[in-house]
C-alpha cells in the first residue's frame, strides 16, 4: 500500500529514580521520538485515511445513508460516489432520492431484473409450446408434475385421493377391516346389506323401506330350541355373563336357602312333623292372632311355650292385677298417687327420704329446706319469706365452744316471714354485745 504503511512506534520508556534528577539528554531523546511518531501518524492520516474514507456517505445526501453513524455495509456504501444527475451513465443514480445508489439498492435492482426476465422467459416458453401455467398445474395437482411436491386438497389429484380414502373407510366400516375392494364394479356379497338388514327388520316387525318400529312379532322361540345348561354349578361365584351363568347363580341361591348339599336337596324338617318347605314354614309356623304389618307372624304372648310362667312371675313381682295392668295401687299415697309408675313412685320416695344437704336446697316441694345466714356480734334479724315457722339453730365458730362454751340464745318470730335471734348472758339473760365474731344461723323447714 502506498499511503498507509506499517507504523513502528519509536518512543522508548526511560525510567528515573523517585524524585531524582533527570538528564537533558533523556528529555531531548524522548521528545524527538514522540515528534517523529506524531509526524508519521499525521502523514498516514492525511495522505491515506482521509482519502480512503472521503467517498463514504456521511448522511448529507440522505440522512438514512450514513456510514459514520450506522457503520460500513451494503446499505452505507455508494456503487459510484462520483455520479450526479447529469452524468452520462445513470444506471446507479437514484432519481427519486437524487443521490447515487447504495450497493444494497443496486443488488435489489439486479434481483428484480433477473426475476422479471425469468418470468418473461417462462411465459414465452409456455406461449411457444402450449404448456400448462403454474396455476393450471396447481389445479391439477403439483405431485403429478413433481414427485417431491404435495398436491393441495382442492386440486383434482387431492380430491381424487380423498375420495379413494373415503371409499376405503366406508368399506371398512360396513364390511370390516378384512374386506378388500377389487375394482371391478361388481358386488361380492350374495345378498346386499339392504337385503340382509331388511330380513332382520321383517323378523322384528319393521321393514327396510319406511318402518323401523320394532314389535318383534316375527320371532318365535320354541322350548325345543333352547338347549339345557352345559354345566350345572350350584357353587357359582362372580358376575353372570350369559343365561347359563344366570341359572347357575339361581341354583346357588336355592342351595343356600335350602341348606342342603346341593340345590336339588329337599329342605330338612325343622322338627318332627314340622315344615319342610318355605310355603309350609310360612303357613304352619304362624301365631294364633291375625297377621299384620307390625306382627307379620301373628304371634301373641301365649303362643310361646314357657312365656306364661315368666309373665306370671313378673306380674306377681310388680303387683299387676293382669298382664296388661298399667295402674298400680299403693296402700299409702302420702307422696305418690295410685296409677303412678313404679319408676316415678320410687323416685318420689327417694327424694322424700333424702335430706337437704346444701344451703337453700329444696327436697320434695317445701318439705325440706335450709337457710344459712352469717352471724356476727350478739344478734341478727333474718327475713326468709317462707310463710312458715322455721327451726333455728346456731353454729358457733369463734369463740371456740370448747374454750368459751356454747352461748345461749333466744328466737323471736316477728311474723311467718321474719325472726330475730339474740344471744343472752347465761346468768341474767341480758343481751351482751360483740361476743360472736364468727358463726352461722341455720334455719330449717
Amino acid at each position: 500500500m502506498k499511503n498507509i504503511r506499517r507504523l513502528d512506534i519509536s518512543l522508548t520508556r526511560r525510567p528515573a529514580s523517585y524524585r531524582g534528577p533527570r538528564s537533558s539528554e533523556d528529555w531531548t531523546d524522548t521528545f524527538d521520538e514522540l515528534i517523529r511518531d506524531l509526524v508519521e501518524l499525521g502523514s498516514q492520516w492525511n495522505t491515506g485515511i482521509i482519502k480512503l474514507f472521503a467517498t463514504l456517505p456521511d448522511g448529507e445526501d440522505d440522512s438514512t445513508v450514513d456510514a459514520f453513524t450506522n457503520g460500513i455495509d451494503g446499505r452505507t456504501i455508494y456503487v459510484d460516489s462520483s455520479l450526479t444527475s447529469s452524468s452520462i451513465v445513470t444506471t446507479y443514480w437514484h432519481d427519486i432520492k437524487e443521490r447515487p445508489k447504495t450497493l444494497k439498492e443496486a443488488f435489489e435492482d439486479i434481483y428484480s431484473y433477473l426475476s422479471e426476465q425469468i418470468t418473461n422467459i417462462q411465459a414465452d416458453l409456455v406461449s411457444a409450446s402450449g404448456g400448462l401455467t403454474t396455476d393450471q398445474k396447481s389445479a391439477i395437482g403439483a405431485n403429478i408434475f413433481d414427485a417431491s411436491s404435495s398436491s393441495s386438497s382442492s386440486s383434482l389429484d387431492g380430491k381424487s385421493e380423498n375420495n379413494r380414502l373415503n371409499i376405503i373407510q366406508v368399506a371398512g366400516d360396513v364390511y370390516g377391516t378384512s374386506y378388500a375392494l377389487d375394482n371391478d364394479g361388481m358386488p361380492n356379497l350374495t345378498y346386499s346389506i339392504q337385503q340382509m338388514l331388511g330380513a332382520v327388520l321383517d323378523a322384528h316387525g319393521g321393514n327396510w323401506a319406511d318402518d323401523i318400529t320394532l314389535t318383534h312379532s316375527g320371532i318365535t322361540v320354541t322350548q325345543s330350541s333352547i338347549d339345557p345348561s352345559t354345566v350345572q354349578d350350584d357353587n357359582f361365584v362372580g358376575i353372570p355373563g350369559d343365561t347359563e351363568d344366570d341359572l347357575n347363580q339361581i341354583r346357588t341361591q336355592i342351595k343356600t336357602y335350602g341348606g342342603g348339599a346341593s340345590w336339588q336337596t329337599v329342605m330338612p324338617v325343622l322338627y318332627g312333623g314340622g315344615a319342610d318347605s318355605l310355603r309350609d314354614l310360612l303357613n304352619d309356623t304362624k301365631g294364633s292372632t291375625a297377621k299384620s304389618a307390625t306382627n307379620p307372624w301373628g304371634y301373641q304372648y301365649d303362643d310361646i311355650g314357657g312365656l306364661i310362667t315368666i309373665l306370671d312371675a313378673l306380674k306377681s313381682f310388680t303387683g299387676q292385677d293382669n298382664y296388661t295392668d298399667g295402674s298400680p295401687d299403693y296402700p299409702s299415697t302420702q307422696y305418690i298417687a295410685n296409677g303412678d309408675s313404679l319408676e316415678d313412685s320410687i323416685g318420689v320416695l327417694d327424694e322424700v327420704i333424702d335430706w337437704a344437704a346444701t344451703p337453700a336446697m329444696m327436697r320434695s316441694g317445701e318439705h325440706f329446706r335450709r337457710l344459712e345466714t352469717a352471724l356476727m356480734s350478739s344478734g341478727i334479724t333474718v327475713t326468709h319469706n317462707r310463710a312458715s315457722w322455721p327451726q333455728v339453730e346456731i353454729i358457733q365458730i369463734s369463740p371456740d365452744p370448747l374454750v368459751s362454751g356454747l352461748l345461749p340464745f333466744i328466737v323471736k318470730h316477728n311474723s311467718l316471714n321474719e325472726f330475730e335471734l339474740r344471744l343472752v348472758d347465761r346468768n341474767d339473760f341480758v343481751t351482751p354485745s360483740g361476743i360472736i365474731s364468727s358463726g352461722i344461723v341455720l334455719s330449717c323447714w
